[in-house]
């Protein structure tokens, strides 16, 4: 048998084919006009007809939602039409064919005729009587015959029901009649074959194409209103960073700041200033020690430095974890500097900046 999986130009056409079907049915519906006064313009040239097409159809209808809708998963519904039927693939070859099935009229060996696949019983094997005798039997893969639920009548919800059909080249006719309010329902499957045509260029392009990377009406809406508070954001930030001057906070890397500390702590008698490896995270942090070579007390000592750090760091993007941070022993002192660099963290040292002139 033949398997499920089928090339790529099968899913892609198949899919194609199903949008064109469903928009052109949409379009012969439609009560509203779908098209802008702007009309699809038709050239000829060497006897040959190229159709131009720009965005012609309004994005203001259902038309234009569902063009827009099946254009957008195009890739995912193929994609998984492919693996679904690699699926199936899986399943036929793990699971065997239930075998000598015989056809309760004629007694005669039966043959496989396709399989139903769900997620309840996975794979279920469907078998013919080579002479046409119905009914037609389901198997699961164990080889026990599968029996369908009961029909109820709509009316009476009752199960006793009888059922007649007849078959022709054209259509299958069911009919269910029930015994106890004697409802009659009646269900009639087309049979006549229908040829698979191949798509025009045409019609891909005008149904298909003309509509990938698309955006409804209210998507466009959507991103003008994003726009609009984008650019106000914008707008925002630039006002704060006039009114704030962040762009006079000096941003300097780390070996700027060692050159800038060790002259800074060497003028007040500390010496071997030391950075750790720093902390890459959010903000970049750094732990580091410096000796105090003068007669200080370890109060004097940690006040001096952390009025040093804050009076000279304070214009530019790096902080004092805390000024209680500072660790004093046997005349050494160790702390934290944290780094800043974005926007918002540089506008908050601003307001800082601010602030502190103010008070």
């Amino acid at each position: 048998m033949e398997k499920y999986r089928r090339s790529d130009s099968f899913y892609e056409d198949q899919y194609d084919r199903q949008t064109i079907e469903i928009l052109k049915k949409m379009e012969s519906e439609s009560t509203v006009p779908l098209k802008h006064p702007r009309q699809v313009i038709e050239s000829s040239k060497k006897s040959k007809t190229e159709f131009i097409f720009e965005s012609q159809y309004d994005s203001l209808t259902p038309f234009y939602e569902r063009a827009v809708s099946r254009a957008r998963h195009r890739e995912t519904d193929i994609r998984q039409a492919k693996w679904d039927d690699e699926e199936k693939d899986r399943l036929v070859s793990n699971y065997p064919e239930p075998q000598n099935i015989k056809c309760n009229t004629c007694n005669c060996r039966m043959h496989l005729s396709t399989h139903i696949f769900n997620e309840k019983n996975k794979i279920l094997f469907v078998f013919d009587c080579p002479k046409g005798h119905f009914p037609r039997k389901v198997f699961y893969s164990n080889g026990d015959e599968y029996f369908p639920k009961k029909r109820t009548c709509i009316s009476s919800g009752s199960e006793d029901i009888s059922s007649t059909s007849k078959r022709t080249k054209k259509a299958l006719k069911i009919k269910d009649k029930c015994n106890y309010c004697g409802n009659l329902i009646e269900d009639v499957f087309d049979l006549t074959y229908k040829p698979i045509l191949p798509i025009t260029e045409e019609d891909r392009h005008k149904y298909c194409v003309d509509f990938k990377n698309s955006r409804t009406f209210m998507e466009d809406l959507k991103a003008l209103a994003d726009l609009h508070d984008t650019f106000e954001k914008i707008l925002q930030t630039k006002k704060l960073k006039e009114e704030y001057k962040i762009d006079e906070i000096e941003k300097i890397n780390l070996p700027q700041l060692e050159e800038r500390l060790i002259k800074l702590t060497e003028e007040n008698k500390f010496k071997k200033l030391q950075f750790q490896s720093p902390d890459m995270g959010r903000h970049v942090t750094v732990e580091f020690s410096i000796q105090d070579s003068s007669n200080r007390t370890d109060k004097g000592s940690k006040k001096l430095l952390s009025k040093i750090l804050q009076e000279h760091l304070i214009k530019t993007n790096w902080r004092l974890v805390s000024p209680d941070s500072l660790f004093y022993r046997l005349g050494i002192l160790s702390g934290k500097l944290k780094a800043y660099e974005t926007e918002e963290d540089l506008l908050m040292l601003a307001k800082q900046i601010m602030q502190g002139k103010k008070n």
